[in-house]
């Protein structure tokens, strides 16, 4: 298995993680902040370890039989950020993500003009920069990173079931 791209992807939801206790949190100089520290931290390096592991179990059978699906993401691990087949595949998620998003804002409109009530969102972004920064922070480790290995493995395991490239 790819080691390395398996620590720094771990690395990278340790941090981001962290981050996030970091930036939504109140502190108050007591033993309950260095509790909700020790409780962040462990649940940091957990999210990290299990990311990590299921990168290191789906990688190998990837590489295997799909190899040419993760050359971008091989590459992006490695550190290669200005490198053309991940600038080009950054570039096709940011348009699909906005594609995506126009067609749920499509359908939220279409139940809004249904009589639904509208549905405003998180309050998190008029709390200020600290707490705006948090909350889109939080996209990143639980729906960006393991939403994304989680999608990537449905579709692997429907193609080996289905025997269709």
């Amino acid at each position: 298995g790819d080691l390395k791209g398996a620590f720094r992807l771990a690395l990278f939801v340790f941090v981001v993680q962290m981050a996030l206790w970091i930036l939504r949190g109140h502190f108050v100089l007591s033993l309950a902040t260095f509790g909700g520290f020790v409780l962040s931290m462990s649940t940091s390096l957990f999210w990290g370890v299990i990311v990590a592991l299921v990168y290191l179990a789906l990688e190998p059978f990837v590489r295997r039989r799909w190899p040419h699906s993760i050359i971008s993401w091989s590459r992006l691990l490695l550190g290669h950020w200005r490198d053309p087949l991940v600038g080009r595949d950054v570039l096709l998620g940011l348009v699909l993500g906005s594609f995506w998003i126009i067609v749920f804002q499509i359908f939220i409109g279409y139940l809004i003009h249904l009589g639904d009530v509208p549905h405003l969102g998180s309050v998190e972004y008029l709390l200020g920069a600290r707490r705006s920064f948090g909350a889109w922070l939080y996209v990143i480790p639980t729906s960006a990173v393991q939403g994304t290995l989680l999608f990537f493995f449905l579709i692997f395991l429907l193609r080996l079931l289905l025997r269709n490239q």
